[in-house]
């Protein structure tokens, strides 16, 4: 729920204002970029004090155990789905 809310927060900010009028692909794009990086950093936090829920190392394509890069489209779409629910036009 974690990642949902800083996408929510990502899309309603300024970020929005600059992107969108760029393609769909790009803004999804920044969007799952964004969650990627925030669940990275997230994670290396709450894995330093043996605190992280998730762990992603058996997953073919994780990072560290943290990220599983296979769900970069399913975060793209989600980022575009909160764009379209939260960004009236701005």
């Amino acid at each position: 729920m974690f990642r949902f809310q800083i996408n929510a927060g990502l899309t309603n900010s300024s970020i929005y204002k600059k992107i969108k009028t760029k393609p769909a692909y790009y803004r999804g794009g920044i969007y799952a970029f964004s969650i990627f990086f925030f669940e990275y950093v997230t994670g290396s936090l709450l894995k330093k004090h043996d605190a992280c829920p998730w762990d992603y190392s058996s997953a073919k394509f994780n990072i560290k155990g943290l990220i599983r890069l296979d769900y970069g489209p399913c975060w793209a779409a989600a980022g575009l789905l909160f764009e379209k629910l939260l960004c009236k036009e701005q």
